[in-house]
């Protein structure tokens, strides 16, 4: 009996949580999202999952998606319920789970060509993003009939900022998917 006994306390034992180890996050045990899509509305999510080199969750700190680099793009100053833009208004930030996942909304507008997103973990780099689609294409913090415009005259080209299905192509499949968003502001958008 002692024997089922201590053998149904070490199963037990080991279906519960391990927790994280002490340590820096590695980019090869982790995973971003391969495309990033920025809505006004906060409505489009960075994924991140960070481990570490050992594949065991990082939940050490806050996981930063930077798109400083995106002069063109400007995030709204006013942050989501999840996250948290700083005062530079580039960075947005969010504490992962215990398993080491966020799911970072990022609610911005205008366009980075040539620019890239860097995303960060407890100060090491997880992934560089290429530019990101926005469906703000003019940068006023809302979707209207103005970037339905703007994308429609982008259609057949390989611009980043307007294939949201990144497929590598602007087709009538993103316009559909900007179509979904009209109406999507930020709470700071002008009138």
């Amino acid at each position: 009996m002692k024997h089922v006994l201590r053998v149904a306390a070490l199963v037990c034992a080991c279906s519960l949580p391990i927790p994280a180890s002490a340590g820096i996050p590695f980019a090869s045990t982790s995973f971003v999202s391969a495309h990033i899509v920025i809505c006004p509305a906060g409505d489009s999510m960075v994924v991140v999952v960070a481990h570490h080199a050992d594949n065991s969750p990082w939940a050490e700190g806050p996981i930063w998606v930077e798109v400083c680099d995106c002069s063109g793009l400007r995030l709204s100053a006013v942050p989501s319920s999840c996250s948290t833009p700083d005062t530079s208004h580039c960075h947005a930030t969010m504490t992962p789970d215990l398993y080491g996942v966020v799911e970072i909304p990022i609610s911005g507008g205008g366009l980075c060509p040539g620019g890239s997103v860097r995303v960060l973990a407890g100060g090491v780099l997880l992934a560089l993003r290429s530019e990101p689609a926005c469906f703000d294409q003019n940068g006023d913090l809302k979707v209207d009939s103005a970037d339905v415009a703007i994308v429609t005259s982008k259609l057949g080209t390989h611009d980043a900022g307007a294939d949201f299905d990144g497929d590598g192509t602007v087709t009538t499949a993103d316009l559909l998917i900007l179509q979904a968003h009209l109406g999507h502001a930020s709470p700071d958008a002008g009138p």
